[in-house]
């Protein structure tokens, strides 16, 4: 009787510490969280087929580009959360995609995809325009550095290629 009170207490112990997960915990992604103002949606398929991104169960993953996406809105920084593009009910992840909340933009396909940055808001649920992110929004024009240069553009049209550094102030 002693034993299995041991080895209830050693298992508890190391499932409170997060050692011990099931089969379906262990294929889900870790979500990590994020005190950010724009959440990640749980829904990931229906982002990803509203911002026109390949929706394939089996895809080789063999392309993988990061870009770095810092956000500014009336002048506190706006975290980028950890999960945009994860399912999280299914685990499964579009080729676009965060899984921390540093601000990294992951795209892992079959093959290079061109992607652009009013397909990560898409995904994200996060409105993006030329004078506005989300419900922030300025008369001239959102503020764009791209790789440390100031630039004039729409912000959507920022191609999200490897080694991209994009900061957006509103």
């Amino acid at each position: 009787m002693k034993s299995q009170a041991k080895l209830l207490l050693i298992a508890t112990a190391i499932a409170s510490v997060g050692m011990l997960t099931t089969p379906a915990q262990a294929r889900q992604p870790m979500i990590e969280a994020c005190n950010a103002h724009w959440q990640a949606p749980t829904d990931a398929r229906e982002g990803a087929a509203s911002a026109m991104l390949p929706i394939d169960d089996n895809a080789d993953v063999s392309f993988h580009a990061d870009s770095s996406l810092r956000i500014v809105a009336e002048g506190r920084r706006q975290v980028v959360p950890d999960g945009i593009g994860v399912d999280r009910l299914t685990g499964w992840v579009s080729p676009l995609s965060t899984h921390g909340c540093d601000g990294v933009v992951r795209i892992q396909a079959s093959e290079p995809l061109d992607v652009h940055l009013w397909q990560l808001f898409e995904e994200w649920g996060v409105r993006l325009t030329q004078h506005c992110i989300g419900e922030y929004c300025n008369r001239r024009s959102v503020a764009i550095v791209l790789n440390g240069r100031r630039v004039e553009m729409c912000p959507g049209a920022i191609s999200l290629a490897a080694g991209t550094d994009i900061e957006l102030e509103v």
